[in-house]
């Protein structure tokens, strides 16, 4: 099985990078524009980076350890995502001078693929797009040293979930610093495709799904622009300020209610009404590749709390990608 196609002209590589300057931590994945090498299906990468992922989301979702393997172990080994491990990067008109990368953040229980199928799409239009896999024990599992770092059931209070957005903040910062190569010394382990994708000429739009947008609010000034997906602003608490840069946020239909959705409006005060768009119909899941690759398991975990979308989830990627790029050449516009 292979997640949806990228609809842009490029084919896409991808690359992990492993980041540490002793107190910040944490791997991200790289996608980006690749030379066509005439892969076959068996040459994309896997949807999950290793068998140990499936036991974590498992983990994630309270399923016992013999559920999660028994429902990941024959799925997950046939999944694979449009892209190819370390491939050549080919320079486009996007990168020529100046590079525009996305940093996209996972929401609760994510992880660097989490997103492939959105992450790809911008890849495949000449966008640089860093995933990071946030170590803050919001993901379903990371790897630090060697060491497995699962979720946290526990961190569920305000106090808990503002210090892991203080991290994830963090996180975001250095992998910035990172491609930008300021501080390339940071990075323990990486391919020799990192070196062609880092540069100083590098603008920054970040991105975020739920605790991700979050997360992306946050960033203020240190990013050139923001995309937040279904915004979850609980971590947020009431210390708000209006995000100061241009921002577009996309909010499904069955993921509001009045105190998130005025949170939001108040984050989103400085830009137009206009950037802020419900989209009917939509669940919060859509936007990641989880309706996809495990609808069944989903519709299980969720039953007591999610109403059935009319829209079919792959309609809400096309429509919330074409309302991004239509974002983002807004903002190549103003520059």
């Amino acid at each position: 099985m292979k997640l949806p196609k990228p609809n842009g002209p490029f084919p896409v590589g991808f690359t992990d990078i492993h980041v540490g300057n002793g107190n910040v931590n944490f791997i991200a994945r790289l996608y980006y524009p690749c030379r066509d090498s005439g892969t076959t299906d068996v040459g994309y990468g896997p949807w999950f980076p290793e068998p140990k992922y499936y036991k974590a989301y498992g983990y994630f979702m309270r399923l016992p350890e013999w559920i999660s393997y028994a429902l990941f172990w024959g799925l997950g080994r046939n999944i694979r995502i449009h892209a190819v491990e370390n491939a050549p990067p080919l320079i486009t008109k996007y990168n020529e001078q100046r590079k525009k990368c996305i940093l996209f953040s996972h929401g609760l229980g994510g992880i660097r693929t989490t997103y492939s199928t959105l992450c790809t799409g911008f890849a495949s239009k000449g966008h640089l797009v860093a995933a990071i896999e946030h170590n803050d024990r919001s993901a379903s599992m990371t790897k630090v040293n060697g060491n497995i770092v699962k979720y946290d059931h526990s961190m569920s209070t305000y106090e808990a979930r503002n210090q892991q957005l203080t991290r994830r903040r963090e996180e975001i910062i250095l992998l910035k610093d990172v491609i930008l190569n300021k501080k390339h010394d940071h990075v323990v382990s990486h391919s020799g495709v990192f070196k062609q994708l880092a540069s100083p000429n590098t603008r920054f739009i970040a991105m975020g799904h739920s605790f991700g947008a979050a997360t992306v609010f946050s960033l203020g000034d240190h990013v050139d622009a923001g995309v937040c997906l279904d915004p979850w602003t609980f971590p947020l608490g009431n210390a708000i300020e209006p995000f100061p840069k241009p921002a577009l946020t996309v909010i499904m239909e069955n993921f509001t209610w009045p105190e998130n959705t005025e949170t939001i409006m108040r984050l989103m005060s400085r830009n137009g009404r206009e950037n802020t768009i419900t989209l009917p119909n939509a669940d919060h899941m859509d936007v990641s590749d989880v309706p996809v690759v495990m609808p069944t398991m989903l519709k299980l975990v969720t039953a007591s709390n999610r109403r059935a979308a009319k829209v079919h989830p792959s309609e809400t990627i096309k429509a919330v990608s074409e309302m991004i790029e239509s974002f983002i050449e807004s903002v190549e516009a103003a520059d």
